[in-house]
């Protein structure tokens, strides 16, 4: 009889730990923080952000020629958006890009003809 359980011991702890191990595994990832510059290189003052799944950081309003690396949380670095709200202009969006594909998100472009790009790493 003793050797009957400790073989079903051997047997069955491992597969419970096993068992908790892989119904844990994917339920949530790791939020991460990655480093991101905002820059304005319009001829006007923007507030310039950017939004992750989890995040938004805004750069605030800013002139001409200003540009800082923020940090900003993600738990994915797919689906970013770049935005930027112009004062006395309009509302510009960079569109969906992932992390992989993008390290900047710079303003360029005279009042009422701003655009919002994308700087690759």
């Amino acid at each position: 009889m003793p050797m009957k359980r400790t073989l079903l011991a051997a047997v069955v702890a491992p597969t419970v730990i096993g068992a908790g191990i892989i119904a844990t595994t994917g339920v949530s990832q790791a939020e991460s923080t990655y480093n991101f510059r905002l820059s304005n290189f319009s001829a006007t003052v923007a507030d310039i952000c950017v939004h992750t799944d989890t995040d938004k950081v805004c750069s605030g309003e800013w002139p001409q020629g200003k540009s800082t690396v923020v940090e900003v949380r993600a738990n994915s670095a797919n689906d970013w958006k770049c935005e930027a709200k112009v004062v006395m202009g309009g509302n510009v969006s960079s569109g969906l890009f992932d992390r992989s594909e993008a390290k900047e998100c710079y303003l360029e472009g005279p009042l009422f003809a701003t655009t919002l790009k994308t700087k690759a790493p």
